[in-house]
């Protein structure tokens, strides 16, 4: 189904403040798991395993909830902390989450801090899809697309609307709730309806990830000031006169 339709079946109807709304399909705060302890369902790898010390559920560095998820890549070294959850691929979704970025000094192979993405399986090695990272000299990226710098030692709060038709995928960008940009690129779909895990990353050194959520698709909202529908009715006839919107453009069609 792709269409949302309104109707008169018979006389006058008014449509007023209709919002549509998309439920969560996956949420996690971290506050349900014991400190020091790894967060099941996630699934760790590469350093994730090597260095549990310092890959696990912790008290929030500042602000934030209670509990977070911190993980540490390792520092002058290629030996990322990834955290992996399960996820139904789906063509339209919306990912959001907090993340907070340490103030170690990057020297490694890998000069990123928070990595963001989606992964065929639990694998570092396997097929992935970037969403957003954060690079050691300050930039949010989107695909290679800068969208704002960011400052260590501070909460962020990511929102990215992933749409894919075809081969061409499209990324939007919210942060803190400002839009900073869109990316399109094109990708192979088989590929992309492979990709069955979201993959949290610290390619080097600290960061902290909170209240991850990821939703089925945009939540889009419809006001209509007013829809009047008016016409001359004949005993025992019957009348219907139908709108419908794809959800995609702010286009009403008859």
């Amino acid at each position: 189904m792709d269409h949302f339709e309104l109707t008169a079946q018979e006389g006058s109807v008014w449509f007023d403040n209709l919002v549509i709304r998309a439920a969560p399909r996956t949420a996690d705060d971290f506050e349900s798991y014991a400190l020091e302890a790894w967060p099941a369902p996630w699934v760790p790898d590469a350093n994730a395993i090597s260095d549990p010390a310092h890959n696990r559920i912790e008290t929030a560095p500042a602000g934030g909830s209670s509990k977070t998820l911190r993980l540490f890549g390792a520092l002058g070294g290629c030996w990322a902390a990834i955290a992996y959850l399960p996820f139904n691929y789906a063509d339209s979704f919306e990912l959001e989450f907090d993340v907070y970025n340490g103030n170690e000094s990057l020297s490694g192979c890998h000069p990123l801090q928070a990595d963001v993405g989606l992964k065929q399986g639990v694998s570092w090695a396997n097929t992935g899809q970037s969403l957003v990272t954060f690079d050691g000299a300050g930039t949010i990226s989107g695909e290679g697309q800068a969208l704002q710098n960011y400052q260590t030692l501070r909460w962020y709060h990511m929102k990215v609307m992933y749409t894919r038709n075809g081969s061409t995928l499209k990324k939007s960008y919210c942060i803190d709730g400002v839009l900073r940009g869109t990316v399109t690129t094109t990708v192979d779909p088989t590929q992309q309806i492979a990709l069955d895990h979201l993959a949290l990353s610290a390619q080097e050194g600290s960061v902290w990830f909170d209240n991850v959520v990821i939703r089925y698709a945009p939540s889009p909202s419809i006001r209509l000031s007013q829809v009047e529908l008016c016409w001359i009715s004949l005993s025992n006839q019957a009348y219907q006169v139908q709108y419908r919107s794809t959800l995609t453009t702010n286009v009403w069609t008859d």
